[in-house]
């Protein structure tokens, strides 16, 4: 206990009264001396160790303990930055599996470095059954990719880029597999726009809605910001579009856009551009689902930032949030007769928080 306290504090109380620890550390040398000369024996190793422990507070030296300390916060220190540096630029770790790094190895080579994967030859050949199940899946995998092709014809993928990147959203496992297969196609130039595009259209043509592109946009946002920027434009061009879009395809938007409001990706105000009086059936459709999600599916912490968060320079942002509030009067969902009271009381409660937060700003 003595060690530790000199360890964290020892410092401390050097510097706030050094010549007070002087004084101790002396007559602890003393009672040391006296107690070596009446035992005729030198120290055994712990009391010699604490000795030379509190000799090094006095004399100014650090212990080598002390120098392990400091490597090892260093090297936390470093860690630190390693995991901030993934975290910011969404780095995503590579799926190599212990199989891949025993008998992967001798097979396909190191895959995961650059030119590091290779055929072996004089692995043992497969069997003729072997052999037929694995030209079965390639079939498969061929018919599959014929298929989505096929089908990105159909829904208008006229350019290479969008035909690659309407296949791989469609034919992805998860939303993980699909960020990592569109991260490799290394597009150039402004044909990463064409990722949301070809996203934000993939959601608008499902029968129902499907969280799978709002959590594919929201790790494009995550990676890096300029995807925040693409959508914004993909969605100001969705909305020149509401006055001839399918009610479908209206409700299937508002809630992708409601999602990524409610997860800080895109901010409310991108509704400043409408125009509440020029609105068709499926624009009311839309702005009705947009704000219903937003209100239901969001704690009141949640919700409050979404509206917060566009009053930031006022004097800037009062025409966005009067716009807002006039939406949000106007294509707000009415209240059902057949909701629960506390239902009816939560739903018209943030409505009148919402109108006061944009009306405030």
């Amino acid at each position: 206990l003595l060690l530790l306290l000199l360890k964290h504090c020892g410092a401390k109380l050097k510097s706030d009264n050094p010549s007070a620890l002087k004084e101790v550390v002396s007559l602890i040398q003393e009672q040391s001396e006296q107690v070596v000369k009446a035992n005729g024996k030198e120290h055994n190793q712990r009391v010699q160790f604490m000795m030379d422990a509190i000799l090094d507070l006095k004399k100014k030296r650090k212990r080598r303990e002390n120098q392990i300390d400091d490597k090892i916060r260093r090297l936390k220190k470093w860690l630190v930055t390693i995991k901030t540096y993934k975290n910011h630029f969404g780095v995503t770790s590579l799926r190599i599996s212990w199989k891949d790094l025993t008998d992967g190895a001798l097979n396909r080579g190191r895959w995961w470095l650059v030119g590091s994967a290779w055929t072996n030859a004089t692995v043992d050949q497969p069997s003729r059954k072997e052999k037929e199940i694995d030209h079965t899946k390639i079939d498969k995998k061929a018919e599959g990719e014929s298929k989505l092709f096929s089908l990105a014809a159909q829904q208008r993928m006229n350019t290479s880029v969008r035909k690659s990147v309407f296949c791989i959203i469609m034919g992805a496992s998860d939303f993980e597999d699909a960020f990592e297969r569109l991260t490799r196609l290394e597009l150039s130039g402004k044909q990463d726009r064409e990722i949301m595009k070809v996203l934000v259209d993939c959601c608008g043509q499902e029968k129902a809605y499907n969280p799978y592109y709002a959590l594919l946009a929201e790790r494009f946002c995550e990676y890096e910001s300029k995807y925040k920027f693409t959508l914004q434009l993909t969605f100001w061009d969705v909305f020149k579009q509401l006055e001839t879009t399918s009610a479908r395809r209206s409700a299937n938007l508002a809630r992708l856009l409601a999602h990524l409001i409610i997860k800080n990706r895109i901010s409310i105000g991108i509704l400043k551009v409408i125009e509440a009086e020029k609105l068709s059936s499926s624009g009311i459709l839309f702005h009705k689902v947009l704000f219903y999600t937003i209100i239901n599916d969001t704690d009141n912490e949640t919700f409050v930032s979404v509206f917060k968060r566009v009053g930031h320079g006022a004097v800037e942002n009062s025409f966005v949030c009067s716009t807002i509030a006039v939406l949000l009067n106007k294509f707000s969902v009415k209240m059902n007769d057949d909701w629960p009271d506390d239902k009816k009381k939560a739903y018209r409660k943030r409505l009148k928080i919402a109108t006061k937060m944009l009306d405030g700003f």
